[in-house]
């Protein structure tokens, strides 16, 4: 399977995040964070804004033992990035407000 992967964001020990796309078009980021970290601090912003940029939905989450991360953990969250919106019938995060509730 092939794919170009780009980082996000890296910081050792802490967080580490790349997006991959695939053959296919999927795109997926991957985000590996120290358990101390939190989305608030200041080291996930390229995260956050990678996120507020695309539409997104987070695929999936998991707990790790790592040693070698701060605190001797790691979560490891996986999200689907459009590109473009998927559109209304996609349960996501909306980069935009494209869709109007009609009345």
């Amino acid at each position: 399977m092939n794919t170009n992967t780009r980082e996000v964001t890296g910081v050792p020990h802490w967080l580490y995040a790349v997006v991959s796309v695939l053959a296919d078009g999927f795109h997926a980021m991957t985000v590996y964070s120290s358990l101390l970290l939190r989305e608030t601090d200041e080291m996930y912003r390229p995260v956050r804004e990678f996120l507020a940029a695309h539409c997104n939905t987070l695929g999936s989450v998991e707990r790790a033992e790592d040693p070698d991360m701060m605190f001797g953990g790691a979560d490891l969250l996986v999200y689907s990035i459009w590109e473009d919106c998927p559109g209304p019938l996609v349960v996501h995060a909306c980069k935009c407000e494209l869709f109007e509730v009609a009345t």
